[in-house]
């Protein structure tokens, strides 16, 4: 990936190409666009904790099931 910050006419410029447009930096984009981020990246990895949890769960029960006789 390719990223390039510039001062241009006193601003901050960046592209993300070498011979892409400038634009110029906001940072409230940016923030915001970190905190978007951010928060799909904390619910993927709550959804990895709970599935890991059900994971655990799951082998505990066959671990039960395999020391009782279910069948008769």
């Amino acid at each position: 990936m390719y990223y390039e910050e510039k001062v241009i006419d006193g601003k901050l410029m960046c592209r993300f190409r070498p011979d892409g447009e400038w634009h110029e930096v906001e940072y409230k984009s940016l923030l915001d666009k970190y905190q978007n981020l951010k928060e799909r990246n904390d619910k993927k990895y709550q959804e990895i904790q709970d599935l890991k949890e059900s994971l655990r769960k799951l082998d505990q029960l066959a671990a039960d099931c395999s020391n009782h006789k279910l069948f008769v």
